[in-house]
C-alpha cells in the first residue's frame, strides 16, 4: 500500500466532519415507476425505441452536516463547486451546523428526535456514537427515516464500497438500514491513528528522545515545564486533553489482548466490548480490567496534581482544544496521530520552527511488553453516518444518489478528492496521482489550506479501491511531521496497515435492554473519570471506580452483557 492511504480516517474525521455531502434523489424504484408513462388501456407495450423519462432534479441540493472546528469552503475561492455543478446539473450546497464537540452534535440529534424531526434536514451526516445510533434507529422505527435498502440498488458504486459494513448498521429490532456509513475505515486506506502528539523541536532542544512509556512521558512533561522558555515569557502548558475524560490517551493503559486502540468504532462509542475467552460472555473492558482503569485514572490524577496537564482540559471543547494546541505553548496533546498536520499548519503562524510529531506510549504496568500490535487492530469501523428523512422530495433524493455515484466514481472522485487535473494534480510515470509543483508550493499538502477552495470539501464518502489504484506519495507524505509520526507509530511502507478485529463482540449493536438500561453510560463514565482525576488519594480513586462499577451493575450491566452475548449471532462472519 502506498503511504497516501493516509487521509481517510485519521484525516477522515477532518474532511468528513468538515465536508458534508449533498442531498437528493427519488425515494424508491416505485417512485420512479410512478413517474413513467403507463401502458395504454389496450395493453400495447411501449416500443423499444422509447426514451426513458429523465429523473427530475432540483436546481440546488442541500446536504447538512455537523462541524466542530474544521475549515469550510469559502464561496469566493471555491473552484470545485462550480465544476461539480456543471457535471451534475445542479448546485451542491453544504449546510454546516457548528457545534463544540461530537457530544453536542448527538444532543442536537436527540433534540430533533424529541420534536419528531420536524426541523431536521432531509439529508444529514451525523456522528457514529452509540447514542447517535440509538437515536437514529428510534427515528427510523417511528417512520421518520428512509430505509436505505430502498435505494442502494440505485447506488452500485457506493454499495460496493460499504457492502461489508451494511449488516453491521442494521437496526436490531427491524433489520432495516436507517443509517449507513459516511466516513469509514479500511485496512486498504488507513494508517495508525492513536497517538499523543508531542513537540519534537522541544525534545531536540532538551536533548530528549521521544518517550515510549508513561513514566518517560511524565519525566518529559516535567522537563518541558521546567526548562522550556517561551520567547514571550508565557508559561509552558506541558499537556492538554479535552472532553472531561482524557479518552484519546486511554489506549496507553488498555489490556493489549482485548483492545483495539486504532479502531474506528461502529456504534460502541466508549464501550470496549469483547468476548471473554474464559466463558464466551460479552463483557466491557472497563468493567473487567479494573487495574487498567485505575492506572489510567491515577496517571491523569497525578498529572493534574503536578500541573502537567492544563486544568481547562476538564471542560475544554474541541475547537478550544485545537486552538490552544496551536498557540505555541503546549508540549503534548492527545489526538489521532495524523492530525499532526492540522495542528502544525496552525502552529506555523505562531512558531515557524515548532513541530509536533506522533508517539506511541504505553504503561509498563498494564502492558509490560510494550506491545504496539494492538494499535494496528481495527474494527470494520464507521466514523459517521448518512441519514435521510422519509419525507424527502423525489427530486432531492434523485440528486443525492446522482451526487454520491458521481463523486465516488472515478471522474468525480478525482475532482472532489484532488481538485482540478493539471492545476492541482497530475499523473506520474506509474499512472499514480501526485500533486503538481504549483500545488506543492501553494498548499504543502495541507487540507486546511485546500478545503476553502473546495478540494476534498465535496467528497462524500471514501472509495478505497480508487485510493489503492491511484494514490502515490504526495507533499503530505513527504512532510517531516507525517514521516516522523508514522515512524514513531510503527508504520512500515508496504506492510498491511491494519488487520480486522474478528471478535464479533465489538460489532454487536445495542438492543432494547441496552437502549433502556444503558442510557447515560457515557455521561457516567465521564463523571467517574473527572472525579478520579480530582481525587485526593489513590485509595479514593479505587473507591470511585468500585462504586461506579457497582452502579453500572445495578443499572443493568449484567443484563446488557447477556443481551450482547445473545446477539452475537446477528453479526456476520468476520473471518
Amino acid at each position: 500500500m502506498t503511504m497516501k492511504k493516509k487521509m481517510l480516517v485519521s484525516l477522515a474525521m477532518l474532511a468528513f466532519a468538515t465536508s458534508s455531502v449533498l442531498a437528493g434523489c427519488a425515494k424508491t424504484n416505485d417512485a420512479l415507476k410512478a413517474s413513467s408513462p403507463a401502458a395504454s388501456s389496450s395493453g400495447q407495450e411501449a416500443t423499444a425505441s422509447a426514451e426513458p423519462p429523465e429523473e427530475a432534479l432540483p436546481s440546488e441540493l442541500t446536504v447538512s452536516m455537523f462541524n466542530w472546528g474544521w475549515p469550510t469552503v469559502e464561496e469566493s475561492k471555491d473552484r470545485i463547486g462550480p465544476v461539480l455543478a456543471k457535471e451534475l446539473g445542479f448546485k451542491v450546497k453544504l449546510n454546516v451546523f457548528k457545534v463544540g464537540s461530537s457530544d453536542e452534535a448527538d444532543k442536537k440529534l436527540q433534540l430533533w428526535a424529541a420534536t419528531k424531526a420536524a426541523d431536521m434536514p432531509d439529508i444529514l451526516m451525523t456522528t457514529s456514537s452509540t447514542l447517535a445510533a440509538q437515536t437514529i434507529d428510534a427515528l427510523g422505527r417511528n417512520d421518520i427515516l428512509l430505509d436505505w435498502n430502498e435505494i442502494l440498488d440505485r447506488m452500485p458504486t457506493y454499495k460496493a464500497q460499504v457492502s461489508q459494513l451494511l449488516p453491521l448498521n442494521r437496526d436490531v429490532e427491524t433489520g432495516k438500514l436507517f443509517r449507513v456509513p459516511q466516513g469509514y475505515e479500511s485496512p486498504k486506506g488507513t494508517k495508525p491513528a492513536t497517538a499523543p502528539l508531542i513537540r519534537k523541536d522541544w525534545l531536540d532542544e532538551l536533548g530528549l528522545p521521544v518517550p515510549k512509556t508513561t513514566d518517560e512521558l511524565r519525566d518529559t512533561l516535567i522537563a518541558f515545564r521546567d526548562n522550556i522558555k517561551l520567547p514571550d515569557g508565557q508559561k509552558v502548558i506541558p499537556s492538554i486533553d479535552f472532553g472531561e475524560m482524557f479518552w484519546n490517551n486511554k489506549y496507553m493503559f488498555d489490556n493489549p489482548e482485548y483492545s483495539y486502540a486504532g479502531s474506528g468504532n461502529i456504534t460502541v462509542g466508549l464501550n470496549d466490548w469483547f468476548t471473554d475467552k474464559t466463558d464466551g460472555k460479552v463483557k466491557r473492558h472497563d468493567m473487567v480490567f479494573s487495574d487498567n482503569l485505575f492506572e489510567f485514572v491515577a496517571y491523569y490524577n497525578s498529572l493534574f496534581k503536578e500541573g502537567l496537564i492544563d486544568k481547562e482540559s476538564l471542560t475544554m471543547k474541541y475547537g478550544q482544544y485545537i486552538e490552544k494546541a496551536s498557540s505555541g505553548r503546549v508540549g503534548l496533546f492527545g489526538t489521532w496521530g495524523t492530525h499532526v498536520m492540522t495542528v502544525n499548519d496552525s502552529l506555523a503562524s505562531v512558531d515557524p520552527d515548532g513541530l509536533f510529531v506522533g508517539t506511541t506510549v504505553f504503561s509498563s504496568k498494564t502492558n509490560p511488553s510494550l506491545d504496539p500490535t494492538f494499535i494496528k487492530k481495527a474494527l470494520l469501523g464507521v466514523n459517521s453516518y448518512w441519514i435521510i428523512k422519509k419525507s424527502i422530495s423525489d427530486e432531492d433524493l434523485n440528486a443525492f444518489i446522482k451526487f454520491m455515484e458521481y463523486t465516488m466514481g472515478e471522474e468525480g472522485w478525482k475532482l472532489t478528492t484532488f481538485g482540478e487535473e493539471g492545476k492541482d494534480w497530475e499523473y506520474d510515470a506509474n499512472n499514480k496521482i501526485v500533486d503538481t509543483q504549483a500545488s506543492i508550493e501553494k498548499f504543502n499538502g495541507s487540507l486546511v489550506a485546500k478545503i476553502p477552495e473546495g478540494i476534498y470539501y465535496y467528497s462524500p464518502s471514501p472509495n478505497f479501491d480508487l485510493q489503492v489504484k491511484y494514490y502515490a506519495p504526495t507533499a503530505y507524505d513527504e512532510r517531516p511531521d507525517v514521516v516522523e509520526t508514522l515512524k514513531n507509530m510503527g508504520y512500515v511502507e508496504g506492510e498491511p496497515v491494519y488487520s480486522y478485529i474478528t471478535d464479533k463482540a465489538p460489532y454487536v449493536l445495542p438492543g432494547p435492554i441496552e437502549l433502556k438500561k444503558g442510557a447515560g453510560y457515557a455521561t457516567r463514565w465521564k463523571d467517574m473519570v473527572v472525579s478520579g482525576v480530582l481525587a485526593k488519594s489513590e485509595d479514593e480513586i479505587r473507591d470511585i471506580i468500585a462504586k461506579w462499577q457497582e452502579t453500572e451493575v445495578k443499572l443493568g450491566y449484567e443484563e446488557i452483557s447477556e443481551e450482547r452475548t445473545n446477539n452475537l449471532k446477528t453479526v456476520p462472519d468476520l473471518e
